[in-house]
């Protein structure tokens, strides 16, 4: 009898029609899952740590801005914060470790290992700061940045905590004599920046990879891809910068060395310009004695550079023999090694071109003889001026005077043939170099090749290098905070949807546990959520099922607009604040058979505001209660009058029971039925 609608369980409950349709694109958790790595013991992870440590290291002096500088992106100081963060502040050993053997300045010398070890603890000492200041603001089951600690986490990882490993570092290459005062901001500056930007873009990516035990490969994009083309975006900024600083730097030092240059051969060309005066001294006299000519050049004698000076004459005009010589002080040039000399400086002589060519010293060492050919007999070659000049002596001058950078000196006169006066035997073009300044004296040219020893910021970094750092950290820090920001909110999204479907799963259990028939409503009587129970009923009154967010079907019969009419009515009265409770029959019965009753209970639905939005009402068919309450009725009936005769016949028995009891008592015996008597009624 009535309506028998089918058991229901959480293992066979369908999902309640949602107000939300999800996809399955766009479901969270719907991506690939890509396993990450497994919990590892400390050992075991202290020497990963040190491995990944090393080759971010090592990378990281890939894209150093100078050799031997620091780099302007520093990946591992991400990496050691987010390995702290993740795997726990146990880890730091490996941060030490694997900084200590990819430092540059590592070697088997004692300053070697000291500065590589304090620049290592700096380092490790620096995670451990930010990981401290920074793990109250992870979330610890996303191992993310929860999405209003962002600014702070960038902020006290990257920018506060990334003050200890430069100033550390720096400061021990200055009191190793490493590096000097001027250059000691410009390092820590840019150390500071790589370290910053290393956490701005690596820590969170380490975060996200370390500890996870399962990391969605969309989410893992959506925070690697821009952070690292923003990193690769700023890495070459730093490489334009580069180039910027040092066409600065060139700009600025090549005209102040080349006026070092010119004053520093100055005594060079005075040498030079005696001996080209000595020529023509020569050419305008009729004759020249040894004593004249001493004389003439004794400026010569005092001049540091020179180290002889001789006379070498002609035994006859047109004769290629040189035996009358004629020192013109106390030293002597023995040219008896030297034959081919001579033999071009006779070639010279007949060009009337002054000869510069290294000279092979009887000491073993290297000097310069310059020959100049003189002309006592109208224009006929007569002899030579032979001067050494010590050119060890004019390179330590160059080099005393032009400190920090690698010099070049060449000399060549009218053949223009390059010598070398750098202690190498090539006599070809110059080495490579930034820049070449020439002065001329005659026929000779000097040449000096310039290479800055060249280490970018020395002497303190441009406004445009700074101005170029300060937006590099802004640039990072937006985009840091944009990106995980997104993904934060992604995951906070993503959280909420899951506990969304979780309680829909949850109400739709609940709403197919009771063999009730539950419907809820919004105030225009559309569907939101009904059960299975409810769906039948509707189904065999008008043939369509329900669907949320749609009204009820059209009843095609009187039986089921007489029955929608009713809950319409009592919804109506329910979304006026009242509550409704009723128990009436119904005619929802199939044929043959009687009425169905039905108990309804109707009763608002309010927002936290307390705004009635619907309303939801539960159909119980107690038509079977109503069957049992009438056949309880007409049994309890019955027992009433059983009850009722059953008093009667009692009363008429004791009647008796007292009648025989009065006989008795008149013939003399005593009473028979001690129960009827008037005492023991009493009692």
């Amino acid at each position: 009898m009535g309506i028998a609608p089918p058991a229901a369980t959480l293992a066979d409950t369908p999902a309640v029609p949602a107000l939300i349709s999800w996809s399955e694109d766009n479901r969270p958790g719907a991506e690939t899952e890509l396993a990450a790595p497994g919990k590892f013991t400390t050992p075991v992870a202290v020497l990963s740590l040190a491995v990944l440590y090393f080759i971010a290291a090592k990378l990281g002096l890939l894209i150093n801005i100078a050799p031997g500088f620091a780099s302007p992106l520093w990946p591992a100081a991400g990496l050691a914060l987010g390995a702290l963060l993740s795997g726990g502040l146990r880890l730091w050993p490996g941060i030490l470790i694997g900084y200590f053997l990819a430092s540059p300045n590592l070697d088997m010398t004692a300053d070697g290992i000291i500065i590589a070890f304090t620049s290592g603890a700096g380092s490790a000492i620096q995670a451990l700061v930010g990981a401290l200041l920074t793990r109250r603001l992870i979330d610890r089951q996303t191992l993310t940045i929860r999405d209003g600690e962002i600014p702070v986490f960038l902020f006290a990882g990257g920018v506060v905590a990334t003050l200890i490993a430069p100033t550390i570092g720096v400061t021990t290459l200055f009191l190793s004599g490493e590096i000097n005062g001027s250059e000691y901001f410009s390092q820590w500056l840019v150390r500071w920046v790589g370290d910053v930007l290393g956490v701005v873009f690596f820590a969170p990516i380490t975060l996200l990879l370390w500890g996870s035990t399962s990391v969605s490969i969309k989410r893992a994009l959506r925070i690697s891809i821009p952070l690292l083309v923003t990193a690769a975006l700023l890495l070459a900024g730093n490489m334009a910068l580069l180039a910027v600083e040092n066409g600065r730097y060139r700009a600025q030092s090549e005209s102040r060395i080349n006026a070092l240059i010119d004053s520093t051969l100055v005594p060079v060309n005075e040498v030079l310009l005696t001996l080209d005066s000595a020529s023509r001294f020569f050419s305008a006299s009729e004759s020249v004695s040894y004593d004249e000519l001493s004389d003439y050049l004794r400026v010569l004698k005092t001049n540091p550079l020179v180290e002889a000076v001789q006379w070498l004459a002609l035994d006859a005009p047109g004769s290629d023999s040189f035996s009358r010589r004629y020192a013109l002080g106390e030293n002597v040039i023995d040219l008896t090694d030297n034959p081919d000399m001579l033999s071009r400086a006779h070639s010279a002589g007949a060009l009337n071109k002054t000869l510069i060519d290294a000279y092979a010293r009887p000491d073993g060492a290297t000097g310069l003889l310059a020959l100049i050919p003189l002309y006592p007999d109208q224009g006929v070659f007569g002899g030579l001026l032979a001067a050494e000049i010590n050119s060890e002596r004019v390179k330590s001058l160059l080099n005393r005077e032009i400190p920090g950078y690698d010099l070049t000196l060449q000399v060549t006169d009218a053949r223009d043939i390059w010598v070398p006066l750098s202690g190498t035997d090539q006599k070809t073009q110059p080495q490579a170099h930034s820049w070449s300044h020439e002065v001329h004296t005659g026929d000779v040219r000097w040449r000096v090749n310039v290479r800055p020893q060249y280490r970018f910021g020395e002497g303190g970094t441009g406004l445009g290098a700074n101005l170029y750092y300060a937006l590099s950290l802004v640039a990072a820090m937006l985009v840091a905070q944009t990106v995980l920001s997104g993904v934060s909110r992604e995951l906070a999204i993503a959280r909420s949807e899951k506990s969304l479907r979780e309680s829909r799963s949850r109400l739709a259990a609940i709403l197919e546990s009771p063999c009730d028939m539950i419907l809820a409503v919004d105030n225009t009587l559309n569907v939101i959520a009904c059960n299975r129970t409810f769906k039948q009923l509707i189904k065999g009154l008008t043939g369509c099922t329900p669907v949320s967010g749609s009204p009820l079907p059209t009843a095609t019969d009187a039986k089921g607009r007489t029955f929608l009419d009713y809950l319409a009515s009592n919804f109506r009265r329910a979304m006026a604040a009242e509550s409704v409770t009723v128990s009436q029959p119904m005619d929802l019965a199939k044929e043959n058979e009687g009425p169905v009753w039905i108990e309804s209970t109707y009763s608002p639905v309010k927002d936290a505001d307390g705004s009635i939005i619907g309303a939801v009402q539960i159909l119980r068919d107690i038509t079977d209660r109503k069957a049992l309450e009438e056949q309880l009725s007409s049994q309890v009936e019955e027992l009433e009058r059983w009850r009722d005769a059953t008093l009667g016949r009692e009363n008429r028995v004791l009647e008796l029971k007292q009648e025989i009891n009065r006989l008795l008592e008149e013939l003399g015996r005593p009473p028979r039925y001690h129960s009827a008597t008037k005492d023991h009624r009493g009692a």
